[in-house]
């Protein structure tokens, strides 16, 4: 016990300094890998301080957004944007209609930054004093509003081109990242627009539960996969000749490496 704070799994969960587990996770993560490739002999270790380089390098567009997102949530504090709009739109905005206006507009931001990140800092100083304003004291609104932030923030760093997670997925995979968009936005959509129809507007509208509302979602998810879904075709392995080839990257030398092995 800390401070009459007991040693509880959620107290220790809510304490957790975040940055910390992301720059622990990522290091081992790089050195690990690192020692694997290199003791296989796939890779030399100049190439892995090459590849940790250029990634760094590649980053710098993100971690960019990410301050660039941070100042203007601290500029909307300071001036009291938050404050401001929810007294402009509270006044004539219905409660129920709050979350889903807020998810549409959180997942076209995402979808424009690539960062789900800075998308929550952006939006939850502007649109938190809005659900306040509309009605005060009322838990289940700021408790939708919230979700309607990060579920469209997640939409973006989900689908968006511009993301990272997107165009590492893209590389990985070996193919374009454009194609690798628009499989994603058929599933990003159809999420969203189930969980406005199955759960925001309708619990907004008090016709129902929160746990009502998820097993409905559910329902509607199975049913769009039976009745719009269609199977995928089988391919054998190396088929695929869209593989976008670029010969300095380690990702290539190491695929090359993996088919040669596969093919002996």
């Amino acid at each position: 016990m800390h401070l009459g704070i007991p040693k509880t799994f959620k107290n220790v969960i809510s304490k957790v300094q975040i940055i910390h587990v992301f720059l622990w996770a990522s290091t081992s993560t790089i050195i690990f890998s690192s020692l694997l490739f290199i003791g296989q002999r796939l890779v030399t270790l100049k190439q892995v301080m090459e590849t940790i380089v250029s990634s760094i390098k590649g980053a710098a567009p993100v971690a960019l957004i990410l301050v660039l997102a941070f100042a203007f949530s601290d500029a909307v504090y300071a001036i009291h944007l938050g404050l401001f709009i929810s007294r402009a739109v509270g006044s004539w905005m219905p409660a129920f209609l709050l979350p889903t206006v807020t998810i549409l507009v959180s997942s076209v931001i995402s979808f424009a930054s690539g960062t789900s990140y800075g998308t929550m800092g952006i939006m939850f100083p502007i649109i938190l004093p809005v659900a306040h304003h509309i009605n005060p004291g009322d838990s289940n609104l700021l408790l939708g509003t919230i979700a309607a932030i990060t579920s469209g923030a997640i939409f973006g760093d989900h689908c968006s081109p511009f993301s990272d997670t997107t165009i590492i997925s893209s590389l990985v995979s070996r193919i374009p990242n454009t194609k690798h968009t628009k499989t994603q936005l058929t599933y990003a959509i159809t999420a969203n627009v189930i969980g406005i129809l199955a759960g925001l507007l309708p619990v907004g509208l008090g016709l129902y539960p929160v746990w009502l509302a998820l097993i409905i979602g559910v329902v509607y998810l199975i049913a769009t996969v039976l009745i719009i879904g269609k199977r995928v075709g089988t391919y054998k392995y190396g088929e695929n000749r869209e593989i976008v080839q670029d010969e300095n990257s380690l990702l290539y030398r190491m695929y090359l490496c993996v088919r040669r092995k596969h093919n002996r």
